[in-house]
């Protein structure tokens, strides 16, 4: 009997103990995966107002739905003179957040976030508290869709300026409705036009004083540049020999301006010089 009224007093110190433990246990792993939503917010509470910004909001509150905490971060980038968005963006990454909430996002950490599979809800207004509410409740409208075919007509965009193609019109001016020089190594500028997204640079040819070798040395530029073709009055047989052998196209005798000078190359009516 008095074996059993020892045992029995163990159990009741100990088991209280064990169950404390476990229940620890189980929170610690609540925590550990922890599903968290961060919402820009104007301050430190859940009666604080969403913030109109993202990458400006001067707070964010880490929310973890698991155990209904959150955690306050102060935004180290709400003063930065640029790319404050993309860098909370990234931060949220970081973070692991499963959602952001907020009234503004632009399109570059829009961007980010979308590609990291984190929901976006933009325009959302009122309190941190209901915008969680609401969250749990399925009652946030996730950013449209037409936001997400503009951020992928942007990448594809982007993509297509990555993979230009570029000509050179050897120019007298800084426009299209310039002329075309006479020269090719002593034209005092060029412009690169990029044909997939029809856009223009003007570049000054730094050689067109030079006493000697501005042909090639500018034929060499191209290469550089990796232009498909060249638009002239005239080149020379050395510049002509570096372009053509770097599979560069020269149009040679083309008079006009440099925006008759492209659509003519884009329509094929230019002749090639051999």
């Amino acid at each position: 009997m008095k074996r059993i009224f020892e045992i029995l007093v163990v159990l009741l110190i100990f088991f209280p103990v064990l169950v404390y433990s476990q229940e620890k246990e189980a929170e610690v792993k609540k925590e550990s995966e922890a599903r968290l939503i961060a919402i820009a917010s104007t301050g430190d509470s859940l009666n604080s107002i969403i913030d109109r910004t993202f990458g400006k909001t001067e707070k964010f509150i880490i929310y973890n739905l698991n155990v209904d905490t959150f955690t306050v971060i102060d935004n180290e980038y709400a003063h930065s003179s640029s790319g404050a968005g993309t860098q909370a963006a990234w931060e949220m990454v970081e973070r692991k957040v499963e959602a952001v909430i907020t009234q503004g996002c632009g399109p570059k950490s829009f961007n980010i976030l979308n590609s990291s599979n984190i929901k976006v809800f933009r325009n959302v207004k009122g309190t941190v508290k209901d915008a969680v509410e609401n969250y749990k409740n399925g009652k946030l409208k996730e950013a449209p869709e037409e936001i997400k075919e503009k951020v992928k007509e942007k990448e594809a965009k982007i993509k297509k300026e990555s993979e230009a193609r570029l000509i050179a019109i050897v120019s007298t001016g800084d426009s299209l409705n310039s002329s075309i020089d006479r020269t090719f190594g002593k034209a005092e500028k060029f412009i690169i036009y990029n044909l997939n997204v029809d856009t223009f640079t003007v570049i000054d040819n730094e050689y067109a004083h030079s006493s000697s070798s501005a042909g090639t040395q500018v034929a060499w530029e191209m290469v550089e540049r990796k232009v498909e073709a060249v638009i002239t009055q005239g080149c020379g047989p050395k510049s002509f020999n570096i372009l053509n052998s770097s599979n560069i196209k020269v149009f040679r005798n083309v008079k006009g301006t440099v925006k008759d000078a492209v659509e003519n190359f884009k329509s094929g009516k230019l002749k090639e010089a051999k």
